[in-house]
């Protein structure tokens, strides 16, 4: 981790930070609409589906997390809760909203609850790491998805990401 397709706990909350100029670089421009995100899954966790999957966006100033409680609020659902079972290699999510990236950097966050104690077992994603705070996770045991999806308290501060903007 920090993967937000693990399966180890019961649910995770992520948001990564993209950079405007990392975006550019990759052939992005300004008022590009975004249509999918994709995590490449190396070794998923027993395939075990994940319910309440959604993903959220926001164009931002925030070149990076200042701290373990410094979460983009106000996002945009672009993808409503869904069920996700995780294969090998790319797991392309189509958003139900696409989503207008403005110039700004781009805060992606997806989250998922199984509201239950996890499974067993390693999950690796394919990530890039930063020399930035890029990503902000949080691992939880037992809550429901509305809690999951609500939760702006205290957590863990990461340097990797494992999103695709398509």
């Amino acid at each position: 981790g920090p993967n937000p397709f693990q399966n180890y706990y019961g649910g995770t909350k992520q948001q990564m930070i993209y950079k405007a100029e990392e975006l550019t670089a990759l052939g992005l421009v300004p008022n590009t609409i975004i249509k999918s995100i994709a995590v490449n899954m190396v070794n998923p966790s027993g395939g075990a589906a994940l319910n309440a999957v959604v993903v959220k966006m926001k164009n931002s100033t925030k070149s990076a997390f200042a701290s373990t409680t410094d979460w983009e609020v106000d996002m945009a659902t672009v993808k409503n809760a869904a069920t996700l079972n995780p294969v090998t290699g790319q797991n392309t999510l189509l958003l139900d909203a696409p989503f207008t990236w403005n110039g700004d950097n781009l805060v992606v966050e997806i989250n998922y609850t199984n509201n239950n104690s996890g499974g067993s077992g390693a999950s690796t994603a394919k990530y890039s790491t930063t020399n930035f705070a890029s990503t902000l996770y949080l691992r939880v045991d037992g809550a429901t998805a509305a809690a999951v999806n609500a939760f702006d308290g205290s957590t863990t501060i990461g340097t990797s990401r494992i999103f695709t903007v398509l």
